[in-house]
């Protein structure tokens, strides 16, 4: 006899909204890429001033804002999931995020610790490119065009926070 296991959806959205953050272009682009030759790292304080004060549209509904104070908050209200951490900048042309994933599954609620960082390069046209890998890739080429300034996320995610009952505001401690 053979058992088949099925991946419960609401137990994988954490890992996809993890992996969806490091191909920002996620549902327009598939194409693995190889960064081209020439590309520089990009700079630290533009990296930085792109990503603080900012809502990214991760698609299907899920969102993540980058607070100017380094928090971060993050939502998938299709899923039950939620995010919350810290992010950061760094000299090596990384923004990372360190944070836990709270999802419903069965009837209980999980947590994951999470940290991910993803590297960005200029090629020489001016494309930014990003990867949560190595320096050799894959990279994905990233457009800004899903982040708004303005924070998009907290009333949702604070309804999902209350429906799985976790009532404290965990972006702010």
């Amino acid at each position: 006899m053979t058992v088949l296991k099925y991946l419960k959806p609401w137990k994988a959205a954490p890992i996809l909204i993890a992996l969806s953050f490091a191909t920002p272009m996620f549902g327009e682009s598939t194409t693995r890429a190889r960064i081209p030759d020439g590309a520089s790292l990009a700079d630290p304080t533009a990296l930085l001033r792109m990503f603080s004060g900012r809502t990214v549209d991760w698609g299907g509904g899920s969102a993540a804002f980058w607070a100017a104070d380094g928090t971060f908050r993050a939502v998938n209200p299709s899923e039950q999931s939620i995010g919350y951490g810290t992010w950061a900048v760094t000299t090596a042309s990384r923004m990372c995020y360190d944070g836990t994933w709270a999802w419903r599954q069965d009837f209980t609620i999980q947590t994951r610790e999470v940290k991910v960082c993803t590297r960005y390069m200029i090629d020489a046209q001016g494309q930014v490119w990003s990867t949560t890998e190595g320096m050799g890739g894959p990279w994905f080429p990233f457009y800004d065009d899903n982040l708004n300034s303005g924070d998009f996320v907290t009333p949702s995610f604070e309804a999902t926070a209350s429906t799985l009952g976790l009532m404290r505001s965990p972006a702010g401690g």
